[in-house]
């Protein structure tokens, strides 16, 4: 019977079957294209971003190279802030000396009392020698 209707040019039916695979098609495409908008607004946020960031910059070259009072095109000094890292650097350096400084002066303690007792142990020792003489002269 398909075959007589499609012969006759009559169209075929429209069934509920071909309307759901439309619908799907439809969603396909639809998703798709959401997609693709999205990943043009993204980009389009990256692009800002680093637009943003180059402006940042050239802001900050164009204020390192602001010209002095006197006129000369010497860049001022930037009153940045000393960073977190700078400073503990220099307290690690501090305490780094304060302690090699108490450790030289522990180091000179030490040797001094290793010299007095060597001094002490040859006393004794001159003295246990000059007992010995005298006893041998006796």
């Amino acid at each position: 019977m398909m075959v007589a209707k499609r012969a006759s040019g009559v169209e075929e039916a429209y069934t509920e079957k071909d309307q759901l695979l439309d619908d799907i098609i439809a969603e396909i495409d639809d998703f798709q294209h959401a997609k693709t908008l999205a990943k043009d607004v993204a980009a389009a946020k990256a692009l800002t971003n680093e637009k943003a960031g180059e402006v940042v910059r050239q802001l900050a070259v164009e204020r390192l190279k602001r010209v002095g009072p006197d006129g000369n095109d010497k860049p001022l000094d930037s009153p940045a802030k000393p960073n977190k890292f700078a400073k503990i650097a220099q307290v690690l350096a501090e305490h780094k000396e304060q302690e090699l400084t108490f450790r030289r002066e522990q180091w000179k303690v030490e040797r001094e009392d290793r010299l007095e007792a060597e001094r002490l142990r040859r006393q004794e020792t001159d003295h246990f020698f000059a007992v010995l003489e005298l006893l041998a002269k006796k």
